[in-house]
């Protein structure tokens, strides 16, 4: 049985409805946007009122459309690739202590897992982080020059009158023909000369050329005591 719409005239086989396809869309686009405040006023009441349903609808729906779900998320992060990145940036400048302080709280409660984590991936990607300090240092060179600066004046406080400064040069030179061989390497002071515990100095026993990833993961942390018993100044250059 065909009937004809009641809004353009034409006719139509939806016995259900007195308008065709076209006018029923057109009519729904015209009254949504009329009343777009009134709608999502009812949906925010719906949605408190049914918390717990629609999350349960949605979890269900996600579990049985894993795939639809991820190829949905990926086409809309491609489609919104700059409005994504800029909803981020305004957040994270809104949030900043909230995710500083959240960050803190993550990191002290796994601090084990996140550690391993941290050097396995630079023990996986090298040539990555490699490339990533080079970009750092030219986006922040005065940062660069600024801890530059610090180390140099540390060397300088930790300097001792004994220091063999001949064993020291030829210690670095090594490591710089090791680095022209095509060995990454650096020259690493075995205790930091700016530890938090114990503070080294700059002389010939506390100096060992190792690999950079290695130097990269030890960072200003002083080797274990259990292996390295904390020698005297005279043996290893330690000063507690």
């Amino acid at each position: 049985m065909f009937r004809y719409c009641n809004a353009c005239g034409f006719e139509t086989d939806h016995t259900s409805s007195n308008n065709c396809k076209v006018c029923r869309v057109a009519y729904l686009k015209a009254y949504q946007a009329k009343n777009k405040e009134a709608i999502a006023a009812r949906r925010r009441e719906y949605n408190a009122a049914n918390k717990e349903t629609n999350a349960a609808r949605m979890k269900a729906w996600a579990a049985a459309n894993k795939e639809k779900r991820a190829a949905d998320n990926k086409a809309y992060a491609l489609a919104n690739k700059e409005a994504i990145k800029e909803y981020r940036r305004i957040y994270r400048e809104k949030n900043k202590e909230a995710i500083k302080a959240k960050k803190a709280a993550d990191y002290q409660k796994n601090r084990d897992a996140e550690l391993a984590r941290r050097a396995k991936f630079r023990r996986e990607n090298p040539e990555r982080i490699k490339a990533q300090s080079k970009l750092d240092m030219l986006r922040h060179p005065g940062r660069y020059r600024t801890n530059g600066l610090r180390r140099r004046f540390a060397e300088q406080q930790r300097v001792v009158a004994w220091a063999d400064k001949k064993k020291i040069k030829a210690i670095y030179l090594q490591a710089a023909e090791f680095r022209a061989a095509g060995i990454d390497c650096e020259v690493d002071h075995i205790y930091p000369l700016r530890g938090k515990t114990v503070s080294g100095l700059h002389c010939e026993f506390n100096l060992q050329i190792i690999s950079t990833y290695e130097n990269r993961a030890k960072q200003n942390r002083s080797p274990d005591h259990h292996d390295h018993p904390t020698p005297d100044t005279n043996s290893r250059g330690v000063c507690v």
